[in-house]
């Protein structure tokens, strides 16, 4: 495993090519690589030399990487401050989130190190794109994280997630 400070190689065409695709579809797509910064940083670059990085919303969860540690983590981001503290129902909470998606133009959802998370706040995330979909507002969601990623995402528990596309990034 190359260490932490390791210099990455650029993003290639094909890696961006899926990554766009997946924006312009509002599609789940897993982003993986060996050193746990490198995907989120090349998501970011892409997104950044695109002229889309704009729209991007960055969710970094918590510990333990729940649901409740998503749905602080989601309100955080997208209600930052105007509304106070989070409703203390989940449910009502959730339902905030959804609206403010609704509202909102063009939003591009990026979970970093979704490799710690649990199922349920996989789950959580999912159920967040499928509500955005159900809306007619396409919601590219992005997970990023580690190569454990793609065991988490093989749990049986998470068999109806629907992943549009997922790269690995390799180190040269």
């Amino acid at each position: 495993m190359p260490p932490a400070f390791a210099e990455l190689p650029a993003p290639d065409e094909e890696f961006a090519g899926r990554l766009l695709d997946a924006v312009e579809e509002g599609q789940v797509m897993t982003v993986t690589a060996d050193v746990p910064e490198a995907a989120g940083r090349a998501v970011t670059a892409v997104l950044d030399e695109r002229g889309r990085l704009a729209g991007a919303v960055r969710v970094a969860v918590r510990e333990p990487g729940n649901r409740t540690a998503v749905i602080d983590a989601l309100y955080a981001a997208l209600l930052p401050g105007r509304h106070g503290r989070r409703p203390r129902l989940l449910s009502e909470a959730e339902r905030a989130i959804d609206a403010q998606l609704v509202r909102r133009s063009r939003v591009i959802l990026v979970a970093e190190d979704a490799h710690q998370l649990r199922s349920d706040g996989l789950r959580c995330l999912h159920g967040t794109w499928r509500a955005a979909e159900q809306h007619g507002r396409p919601l590219p969601l992005i997970l990023t994280g580690t190569t454990r990623l793609t065991a988490v995402l093989d749990r049986p528990a998470l068999d109806g997630l629907h992943i549009y596309a997922r790269h690995h990034l390799h180190h040269g």
